[in-house]
């Protein structure tokens, strides 16, 4: 597929805009890149949570497995338990590091967006109390001319 097969195919549209160019009913439409900070900080708090739940799972699993290999001395399973505590703890620290990674992006991304709307609505409206090009342009000399 070339680039102007692949460029047809995108599917990103502006202020909610539908693909095929018509205004949506009752005005606007819902825009398509709206970011909600707070969404964003209440996912960190959640794999903040969560992060913490696997730091406590690594522990118990420890506590647990404490003694065991002298209590199963002898028998051909202590070997197989052996393996899957080692198989549990790192599917536990993936998940861990996981949410530590995924708490700090969307710390950062919250606080990249924070103030985002209203700095938009301070530069539109800057823009907006400045003349129109037709009243800033220069009369014409041959304005008056009869």
């Amino acid at each position: 597929m070339g680039f102007a097969d692949e460029w047809t195919t995108v599917g990103t549209r502006l202020n909610g805009r539908p693909a095929d160019g018509r205004t949506p009913k009752g005005g606007g439409g819902v825009p398509d890149l709206d970011i909600d900070t707070a969404a964003l900080r209440d996912l960190a708090k959640k794999t903040g949570t969560l992060h913490g739940r696997m730091t406590t799972a690594l522990t118990e699993l420890e506590k647990a497995h404490t003694g065991l290999a002298a209590a199963t001395e002898g028998f051909t399973c202590t070997g197989t338990l052996g393996k899957v505590r080692s198989s549990w703890e790192g599917r536990l620290r993936d998940v861990r590091n996981e949410c530590a990674r995924l708490k700090t992006a969307f710390t950062s991304a919250a606080e990249a967006h924070d103030g985002n709307e209203n700095d938009t609505k301070e530069k539109m409206s800057s823009l907006s109390s400045k003349p129109s090009w037709r009243e800033d342009r220069p009369k014409s000399p041959i304005a008056n001319f009869s």
